[in-house]
């Protein structure tokens, strides 16, 4: 069975509807983060909520990333990302401006999305 798309109140759909399908890709994904991550909790009371309202998350896992390549690749990503969100990369980091080509996909910040979650996170039964 293909997972629906979930059509936030803004019309927008979440990250999953866009690049798994584009990929090809209709079953369960799993999610692996760095262990050392001070919002380690957080991140599992949110995947209990999803969890509850049908997403289907395969697992929610934590490594340590001096270990795990894909994990630090993710680090050096999401470092690059802020640099350029903030102008511009320093000098000799140039390059990795072209990580992203028409494999990457950009999903805005939703400030009215993050607050439904927080309030769906506040509402829920999760244990605080």
């Amino acid at each position: 069975m293909q997972r629906q798309p979930v059509v936030r109140k803004s019309g927008s759909r979440d990250a999953y509807d866009i690049l798994a399908p584009k990929s090809g890709y209709h079953s369960s994904i799993s999610y692996v983060l760095d262990d050392g991550n001070r919002y380690k909790q957080d991140i599992r009371d949110v995947d209990a909520v999803l969890r509850c309202h049908g997403v289907n998350i395969r697992k929610v896992g934590f490594e340590v990333d001096d270990s795990n390549s894909a994990l630090q690749a993710a680090d050096m990503v999401s470092w690059t990302v802020r640099r350029l969100l903030s102008g511009k990369l320093p000098s000799g980091f140039e390059p990795l401006s072209d990580l992203f080509d028409q494999h990457h996909t950009e999903v805005p910040y939703e400030e009215e999305w993050m607050q439904s979650v927080a309030d769906k996170l506040r509402d829920s039964d999760v244990p605080k």
